[in-house]
């Protein structure tokens, strides 16, 4: 059976790794059609990781705009209508991606994006010249800024300092790991007195398949929520995740571990718990300015809480420590919360709570965001 798909946002690295890792997921056994415009109309696009991945599928190029955009926004609807020799998959990303985690909330071993031949070849090469050798570990890491995609103004919520990961950087150099950070032109350049850090993001190399590569060779990446973390969660790399405002919402890797933001609420003068997140549908919010309005501030993952969790995170790996940190008993309650969420907002992606592990600096540092000690 032929399954077909709409890709819209072939541009927006994030949503091109995670509709079409969604998509082929959802459907392993069937032939994948992905029907989206011609890459010679999107100068933005990063062309050789999108020739990587939409080798794993069948896929036509057409410049029927409206065709592309007429994608159904009830998440309720059936996944697929009849269409031509298959069926058409025709909800949009928030309905796919509910479908993707209704799936595999409890399931780890879906399709991984690998690279193969030429492109391995290419990447290795690349490795060569940015002087890091084969046997050595690497750590990728991408904390998003606003130059990229400069007129998204309202996600600006999402912004984060680079500086607050400098402790660890300099920990992981010092433990014989390279650090490269990955990104744009744009981003602030740290000036750092080491060979084992390497700004990908200022050479020839950004925008290239370089950063699948090097995302798919890492022992974990350190990232911030974007495009870029999506290449990571659907290469199956670990990832610590900095500032997060989404906890227990996203489906990654066992090894995983989230550090959320600090919500103060100016209203209350005080944090706020993952009961109040969820139950006021903070949750949901998608823009700056909701969060503003409703009084919140959200408060950056500071050096140190970054350095901790980076040392967790290599601890982890090293004692093959997977899963969650969080009491099964606890859990089922955020498990409730988040579904009630859902069913009160369609829009929101993420009615299947994940039982994901916070890191312990963070718990012990904010001990009101779950309520309970820990």
């Amino acid at each position: 059976m032929k399954i077909y798909y709409r890709l819209l946002s072939i541009d927006r690295i994030g949503q091109l790794f995670e509709e079409l890792f969604s998509i082929k997921n959802l459907y392993p056994e069937e032939e994948v059609v992905i029907i989206t415009s011609n890459p010679d109309y999107h100068p933005r696009l990063n062309r050789q990781a999108f020739e990587c991945i939409i080798n794993n599928f069948s896929h036509k190029f057409i410049n029927n705009h409206a065709f592309l955009c007429d994608r159904h926004e009830n998440p309720y609807t059936d996944n697929l209508i009849k269409f031509g020799d298959g069926y058409l998959f025709h909800k949009e990303p928030c309905g796919l991606r509910r479908e993707f985690y209704k799936k595999y909330s409890s399931k780890k071993s879906p399709f991984y994006f690998k690279l193969r031949g030429k492109d391995m070849d290419l990447g290795d090469e690349i490795m060569e010249v940015l002087g890091v050798p084969k046997n050595k570990k690497i750590v990728t890491l991408h904390v998003r800024e606003n130059g990229y995609v400069p007129e998204l103004k309202y996600h600006s919520f999402r912004d984060c300092n680079i500086n607050n990961c400098v402790k660890a950087i300099d920990y992981l150099i010092k433990k014989g790991y390279y650090v490269i950070r990955l990104g744009d032109p744009t981003m602030k350049k740290l000036i750092l007195n080491s060979s084992n850090y390497i700004e990908l993001s200022h050479s020839e190399f950004t925008h290239t398949i370089a950063e699948l590569y090097l995302i798919s060779k890492a022992e974990f990446h350190i990232g911030t929520g974007s495009g870029v973390w999506h290449i990571a969660q659907t290469c199956g790399t670990p990832i610590l995740s900095l500032n997060t405002e989404l906890p227990f919402c996203v489906w990654g890797n066992e090894y995983d571990i989230e550090l959320p933001r600090v919500f103060y609420s100016k209203i209350f003068n005080r944090n706020l718990s993952v009961y109040e997140l969820a139950n006021s549908d903070i949750l949901t919010y998608s823009e700056t300015n909701q969060y503003k309005s409703s009084g919140l501030k959200l408060i950056e993952n500071n050096e140190d809480v970054v350095l901790e969790s980076t040392k967790e995170m290599i601890n982890n790996i090293k004692e093959n420590n997977t899963g969650s940190n969080i009491d099964h008993s606890y859990f089922p309650t955020i498990k409730t919360l988040y579904y009630e969420m859902g069913k009160r907002n369609p829009r929101f992606s993420y009615p299947y709570a994940q039982k994901k592990k916070i890191a312990e600096s963070y718990l012990k540092n904010n001990p009101e965001f779950l309520g309970v000690p820990f």
